[in-house]
């Protein structure tokens, strides 16, 4: 009997804590606003900083994501950079995946680019 419930109890914390850690997506665009070509800085708050990056947008597309600053954790938040850099580039996808082990840096530089695109809009 003890050891059912504490298969049980190991089963629900194991549970809680995939459904925690589980990847979420980040809608960065607005796919009903349109954006004036050219370069722009946004902020967002990370997780022991704010994150200022530069973005550059032509016909309505992110061409081009600059890091200005940051003071994040350097491994995490490079690593949340280049892999959200990567989708929004590369493959055009403006919803990303939060970064493992780095979900407020991500948050932070998410933010910063979806302030980036309003400044654009002003």
């Amino acid at each position: 009997m003890k050891r059912l419930k504490s298969i049980c109890l190991f089963a629900i914390i194991t549970s809680l804590f995939a459904t925690g850690c589980a990847s979420k997506e980040v809608s960065i665009m607005n796919e009903e606003s349109t954006y004036k070509n050219g370069t722009y800085i946004g902020e967002g708050k990370g997780k022991d900083s704010t994150i200022k990056v530069e973005v550059t947008l032509e016909d309505d597309k992110i061409t081009d994501i600059k890091m200005v600053s940051q003071n994040d954790t350097a491994g995490y938040a490079d690593k949340a950079f280049e892999n959200i850099k990567k989708e929004i580039l590369e493959n055009e996808d403006y919803n990303v995946d939060n970064v493992s082990g780095a979900t407020k840096t991500t948050k932070g530089i998410t933010d910063a680019i979806q302030n980036a695109l309003e400044n654009s809009q002003k």
